[in-house]
């Protein structure tokens, strides 16, 4: 999670999503169903135990979230491509 919101601080939300279009769908909702469930406190514990740099701090309490929209919106186009290819 903290190496997706560190590449999508950097990045933007535009480009991890065309990242993980790459993934099949099935891989994207299995990972949005494990980040949903995650308990926020404990993979706030996890993440603060990285060794990041004083500019991305901000992540340890936002990853989780990050992580979660990155898949929603991935999601979202591959669904949308699937429906556009099988009408």
């Amino acid at each position: 999670m903290f190496d997706l919101a560190a590449v999508g601080d950097r990045h933007g939300i535009d480009y991890v999503v065309s990242a993980m279009r790459q993934c099949d769908l099935s891989r994207c909702e299995k990972a949005l169903e494990i980040i949903e469930k995650a308990k926020p406190d404990f993979v706030r514990s996890i993440i603060g135990q990285l060794m990041f740099r004083p500019m991305t701090a901000h992540l340890v309490d936002t990853a989780q979230a990050m992580s979660r929209d990155y898949l929603i919106e991935t999601i979202s186009q591959l669904r949308a491509a699937n429906a556009a290819r099988n009408p």
